[in-house]
């Protein structure tokens, strides 16, 4: 019998608020909980990409190696919550984003003078939600469980 897999070296399942996130040379990403750093490594694909996508405030749920210096290497991940994106509304006479008149006093466009009292406009992001990502096959561990094509099944995690 083998051990190849199944999941047998991802012990812990981590739910994580993000603090702060660093793009490294090279592509890898670091994500900072208020307890924990993880790793998203450029050759994990989408994974990689999904969390260069999160801003502070996002909840993500992952799976992964724990490394010896107490970071977490991730290997699975999925989106549970987005902050919504925060932007300045665009004139309505000429198309051109408005910039803020101070507080509490609503925003103007530079260019034609329309003045609006709302500063902020909040938006849904557009990224996956409650789909558990992993790396191509080529970049699996041997020990990591594939997803089953039925979604149905995607918590088998």
């Amino acid at each position: 019998e083998t051990n190849q897999a199944t999941n047998d070296h991802l012990q812990e399942l981590f739910e994580v608020k993000v603090e702060s996130i660093e793009i490294l040379k090279g592509g890898h990403v670091v994500i900072q909980s208020a307890s924990k750093r993880f790793l998203a490594f450029k050759q994990s694909g989408s994974i990689c990409k999904v969390v260069q996508s999160l801003i502070v405030g996002d909840m993500i749920e992952c799976k992964g190696l724990p490394a010896p210096d107490g970071s977490v290497h991730i290997e699975f991940i999925r989106i549970l919550d987005l902050v919504p994106q925060k932007r300045r509304p665009v004139c309505t006479t000429c198309d051109k984003a408005m910039t803020s008149m101070g507080v509490g006093q609503g925003v103007r466009c530079k260019k034609c003078g329309h003045v609006s009292e709302e500063a902020w406009i909040y938006s849904e992001r557009n990224i996956e939600h409650r789909q558990w990502i992993q790396p191509p096959p080529s970049y699996r561990r041997h020990l990591a469980k594939p997803l089953d094509e039925d979604p149905t099944q995607q918590n088998n995690l």
